[in-house]
């Protein structure tokens, strides 16, 4: 510690959670949607439904991201 210099970035803006949790639920569903479509029927309702949620939180990360404030000058 006396002889290495810190090398995180004082000017780094904080992480984005609600686009980091967005972003997670948002993949989770989408993936988990595509493995299981072949047990559910690619036309059930479960699968649509997957498809849709996967879909309405992906839009709402964009939503999110374009209101946040950005950091830099």
């Amino acid at each position: 510690m006396l002889f290495i210099p810190t090398s995180r970035d004082p000017a780094a803006p904080p992480v984005d959670m609600p686009g980091l949790i967005l972003s997670t639920v948002g993949i989770t569903a989408l993936v988990y949607t595509v493995i299981e479509a072949p047990n559910w029927g690619w036309g059930s309702a479960h699968t649509a439904a997957g498809f849709a949620v996967s879909v309405v939180v992906l839009a709402l990360v964009s939503v999110v991201n374009r209101r946040r404030r950005t950091m830099s000058p």
